[in-house]
């Protein structure tokens, strides 16, 4: 495993704004040209606000390699509102192509609440905008998955 890079570790918690606080929480990092994330739910739309937020911080501060792959891990619950999905649906609309990792894979062990009801919700979610996304119940299957997505985004470059 690669070091992490100094100042690459960004929470949701940091770009929160508005009236109402999110429910839910991302913390990221970067570990070479993987976004490890572990998030914390339930979630909703103002977590996904911030969730954009914190993104395009990363993004401006030319810290994400390309090509680079996401991989979060879940924590507690996977639970989400229909507004927060809807929310999620817009904001993947408005992401440049350039910034769309190779692979997106959320591990979700199945203590997490509501695994087995939200997965295929947020499946349909990103794969219906283009996402290359894989959902795993560990994590080293996970990461097999997201090199073998890099390697092939590397030779394809």
């Amino acid at each position: 495993m690669k070091p992490e890079i100094p100042n690459s570790i960004r929470s949701t918690d940091e770009f929160a704004k508005g009236t109402f606080r999110p429910h839910g929480r991302l913390e990221v990092r970067i570990d070479g040209a993987i976004l490890r994330a572990d998030g914390y739910g339930p979630f909703n739309s103002e977590f996904i606000r911030a969730l954009a937020r914190t993104f395009q911080d990363l993004r401006s501060s030319a810290l994400v390699p390309r090509p680079y792959a996401d991989l979060i891990q879940f924590h507690g619950s996977l639970m989400a509102s229909q507004d927060m999905l809807t929310e999620l649906s817009q904001m993947l609309e408005r992401v440049d192509s350039v910034d769309i990792a190779c692979a997106l894979a959320f591990v979700v062990e199945p203590n997490v609440e509501g695994r087995d009801f939200m997965l295929p919700l947020f499946e349909r979610v990103l794969v219906s905008h283009g996402r290359n996304f894989r959902s795993f119940d560990n994590l080293p299957e996970a990461e097999a998955w997201v090199r073998e997505c890099l390697e092939a985004a590397s030779r394809a470059v």
